[in-house]
């Protein structure tokens, strides 16, 4: 999906990010290597949005302009699992909502 997005993404020393086909850093390289489990949270869905690793804010989820929609929620420091097509997401507000699967509703401005 991230050829879709027209992102080149990769794991460099200092960590995940993507480049555009031209090869400037779209999405710096500073997001931490995903754990087994998670190896596809890095990875753009067909919504355009990325589940990754922030260094110090945790697991959230961010655009292919990486912009950031929300934190994930997390079960054991780990992002809670999409169940039934959804997963639940905490917005700048503080508020916690969920992310649909096939078509998010990302009106919201950024946080």
């Amino acid at each position: 999906m991230n050829e879709r997005q027209g992102l080149v993404c990769s794991v460099h020393p200092t960590g995940w990010g993507c480049t555009n086909r031209e090869g400037s850093v779209v999405i710096p390289f500073i997001y931490l290597p995903s754990a087994c489990c998670y190896s596809t949270s890095y990875y753009f869905s067909e919504t355009g949005l990325a589940l990754v690793a922030h260094p110090t804010d945790g697991w959230v989820y961010v655009d292919s302009g990486n912009r950031r929609f929300g934190k994930a929620e997390t079960v054991d420091n780990n992002p809670d699992e999409m169940f039934g097509g959804y997963a639940r997401f905490k917005a700048a507000n503080a508020k916690i909502g969920y992310l649909r699967q096939e078509s998010p509703r990302c009106d919201s401005r950024p946080i």
